[in-house]
């Protein structure tokens, strides 16, 4: 009888051991995976501060009306909208790597830009903020359940150039050419 609960406390121990481990893995990955120390949200304030980072197109570009303003007098400005993930940003003379995803907005007609393409941008980077007033949309939360948590506004296409090592073919590139395809056709 003692050495049936001698016996049950060791293997309850043992596996309060296996499920610590477990869970000091799970955190330790969710930290290195999910939250990079370089991750490029991090280095940006609520206020807009000029950038020129590069990487690789993950979401294509695609066509974006702005609100109409008061001043405006019924003209809408033409925005793109696209999510690029990031390799590298420029500090000062030299390029430093960062990780993160950024939603870049373009102003003017949407260009043709596939999944895959290296490029580098020029614009002013944002990291988006909390909500002023209440009813309005909360664009953090919304960035962070997305996992993009910079926002980069570029002022026309020409400021956004493929890199020399240009388009990466993969499965996401093809599928992605193909939708934009079948929505030209349409």
């Amino acid at each position: 009888m003692k050495k049936q609960g001698v016996t049950a406390r060791r293997v309850a121990w043992w596996l309060l051991l296996i499920g610590n481990s477990f869970a000091m893995c799970g955190w330790a990955w969710c930290c290195a995976r999910l939250f990079p120390r370089n991750d490029f949200a991090w280095s940006l304030a609520e206020s807009s501060q000029p950038v020129v980072v590069q990487g690789t197109v993950v979401a294509a570009p695609e066509k974006m009306r702005s609100a109409q303003g008061f001043l405006g007098a019924g003209s809408f400005r033409e925005t793109s909208v696209w999510v690029l993930n990031l390799s590298a940003a420029r500090d000062l003379h030299r390029w430093v790597p960062v990780s993160g995803q950024a939603r870049v907005f373009v102003d003017g007609e949407t260009q043709p830009l596939s999944v895959g393409t290296h490029v580098q941008v020029h614009g002013r980077a944002v990291r988006p903020s909390a909500p002023n007033n209440p009813g309005e949309f909360d664009f953090r939360q919304h960035s962070q359940l997305n996992r993009v948590l910079t926002i980069i506004r570029v002022r026309g296409w020409s400021s956004i150039v493929v890199c020399p090592n240009g388009i990466t073919v993969s499965a996401a590139g093809c599928i992605d050419w193909l939708r934009q395809r079948c929505r030209n056709r349409l």
